[in-house]
């Protein structure tokens, strides 16, 4: 019988077992390999560096032999860069890209030649001058650079990124500036000048981003803006003009004088136009502005105009509920809303127009609220992209409206979902009438976060939804929730490699503040562990958790812990607690406190393993 060796075995049993491998991992146990068969297999596969999920001896082998010959086959073979958040191994590559070279445009060429495509996540924890010395020399120097994609979680650094973008007049195939989370938008985010006069993306067809008020729509479609513009999205993130209960304040439109007439574009290059958050007397304008022959899709998502809901409620048609209309269907929605206060919540009525079916309305919302979009819905959403989503819920007391809207949610390919329970307006308990399963599908999921903002549901009640969606959701990676609800799950998720932990306040009596062997059962192979919601103290307690956490958890490579407490660590206190910690390890496993041990917000804790 003739024996078998790793090289015998057919090409697609070596893809899928190259599956499980991160690019760097893949290059670095076979690049060297002196094999014809797998080298042609490795380059025939797309790769990409997602810096982030490197420990800080990868990163740091890597950085100190760029100019190896193996290290030199890999990057040419990296299609795509990916940073997620402001994470220490992200911020120790920028430093080294804008410190290692006089030269820096030639040196970020030269150890990654061909990259098409960058990726930030979290993009809000960086500012422009942290990513110029990366963006601009892949931009501008030989351009091979094809697709920028920026995801803000919230629109923290979102507009000061992009004035600097429009000043550095950076125009790539594709950008997408991509905000996820709506109405977290505030005046301190605002930036005066967004040099919107000098926008000029002259190489660009395909471009999302987001604006801060309507009449910056117009600059857009400026003669010379966008010359070869074939495909634009638009969100409009003035939170005060799509707001109803901000009534009394200012509403900018779209307003120019008779010379920027002259100015507009006819928009004869576009084929799709997606327009987020305006109002119908902006959208009139435009459209009278604008020539567009070539045009095939055309999508409004939450176009405002309160005339047409007033005139509604008191028609005739809303008190005998006939709807006069074949092709367009509506309901009315009750949503909730911060008040002027900044603090507390009112709900208001309101009347939604959609084109059928409803998919296209589901496939591009980011907040719903509660369940009535469910019952105009049918099972499968057939949607064409993958998208965030922030489902709130104040109506606790039916499981089946919960259940066949989170059927709906599942079925609608959504890739990232924040559900928040919260205690406004409810005037009943939860009550446990729920099957012992039910048909959720959430195949496309990557990341679930679990927020309950009441005492009323009961634990055994939040215990079950969470359970349902994780056991529905194979492909996971991601997830934030209470220990006390994830501590009662049953199954055992080794797809799940970042869990954010939030726990209860009253942790800070117990020694562990949670069992590092349960959660060991239910994550065996996280890479990235953030604990926050208890009062930790820096003592030796801690001291003996973080090493063992990580001593039970081999895979990890970042481990946060956030430290929420009325008072905040001095100074001393924090180089004690690295101190400290460097001399438990003993040289195993910190080789640089200054990078892998840092404290980058207030009491934040940041281990890089």
């Amino acid at each position: 019988m003739n024996k078998s060796t790793f090289e015998s075995l057919p090409n697609e049993i070596l893809l899928i077992i190259f599956r499980y491998l991160s690019s760097f991992q893949l290059c670095q146990a076979f690049l060297h390999v002196k094999n014809s068969r797998i080298e042609h297999l490795l380059t025939s596969i797309r790769h990409s560096l997602d810096i982030s999920s490197m420990h800080y001896d990868q990163l740091y082998q890597f950085l100190s032999n760029i100019n190896n010959d193996t290290t030199k086959r890999f990057t040419t073979l990296i299609d795509t860069l990916v940073l997620r958040g402001a994470s220490t191994a992200c911020l120790m590559l920028l430093n080294y890209l804008e410190k290692s070279s006089n030269d820096n445009q030639l040196f970020v060429t030269m150890i990654l030649p061909s990259i098409k495509q960058l990726v930030i996540f979290n993009a809000e924890n960086y500012s422009y001058l942290s990513i110029e010395p990366l963006l601009t020399p892949l931009a501008f120097h030989k351009n091979t650079l094809q697709r920028l994609h920026l995801v803000f979680d919230r629109p923290t650094s979102y507009f000061s990124i992009l004035s600097w973008l429009i000043s550095s007049r950076i125009s790539i195939y594709t950008i997408k500036l991509e905000v996820e989370k709506g109405y977290e938008f505030y005046s301190n985010d605002l930036v005066r000048d967004l040099n919107m006069k000098k926008f000029c993306w002259s190489d660009t067809i395909e471009l999302s981003l987001s604006i801060q008020h309507s009449n910056e729509i117009m600059f857009l479609f400026r003669k010379g803006a966008l010359p070869s513009i074939e495909h634009l999205n638009i969100t409009n993130e003035e939170v005060y003009s799509i707001l109803p209960e901000h009534i009394n304040k200012p509403i900018s439109s779209i307003s120019f004088d008779k010379s920027q007439f002259n100015e507009i574009v006819d928009g004869t290059r576009l084929k799709s136009l997606f327009l987020r958050y305006i109002f119908l007397n902006d959208l009139i304008i435009l459209m009278n502005s604008l020539t567009m022959p070539l045009l095939e899709k055309f999508i409004l998502i939450d176009l405002y105009d309160h005339k047409i809901e007033e005139a509604w409620r008191i028609s005739p048609f809303s008190s005998n509920g006939k709807w006069p209309f074949d092709n367009v269907d509506q309901y009315v929605d009750d949503l909730l809303f911060l008040d002027d206060d900044g603090v507390s919540f009112v709900k208001r009525s309101q009347l939604i127009i959609y084109t059928r079916p409803i998919n296209i309305l589901l496939e591009h919302k980011r907040t719903l609220h509660n369940h009535r979009f469910a019952t105009h819905a049918s099972m499968p959403i057939v949607t064409n992209r993958r998208r965030s989503l922030q489902l709130t819920c104040n109506e606790m007391d039916n499981p089946d409206q919960l259940l066949k809207t989170l059927q709906i949610v599942g079925s609608s390919h959504v890739n990232k979902l924040e559900l928040i329970y919260r205690d406004d307006f409810i005037n009943v308990l939860m009550i446990s009438k729920y099957p012992s399963s039910c048909r959720l599908s959430f195949h496309h999921l990557r990341s679930m976060t679990f927020k309950s903002k009441t005492e009323r549901i009961k634990e055994a009640e939040r215990v079950y939804i969470v359970k349902q969606i994780l056991d529905s959701s194979p492909n996971r990676l991601h997830i934030e929730i209470e220990w006390n609800d994830f501590r009662h799950c049953s199954q055992r998720y080794s797809n799940l490699q970042h869990v954010h932990l939030l726990l209860d306040r009253l942790c800070r009596q117990a020694k562990e503040p949670f069992d590092i062997d349960r959660l060991n059962q239910l994550a065996p192979n996280l890479c990235c562990l953030e604990i926050s919601g208890g009062y930790l103290i820096f003592n030796e307690n801690l001291f003996q958790f973080i090493f063992k956490i990580i001593r039970r958890f081999d895979q990890l490579v970042y481990l946060t812990l956030i430290k929420n407490d009325l008072y905040r660590s001095k100074p001393v206190t924090k180089i004690f607690f690295k101190e400290r910690l460097i001399e438990i390890d003993n040289g195993r496993l910190f080789h640089s406190k200054d990078i892998q041990i840092t404290f980058p917000q207030l009491d934040r804790l940041c281990i890089w393993i």
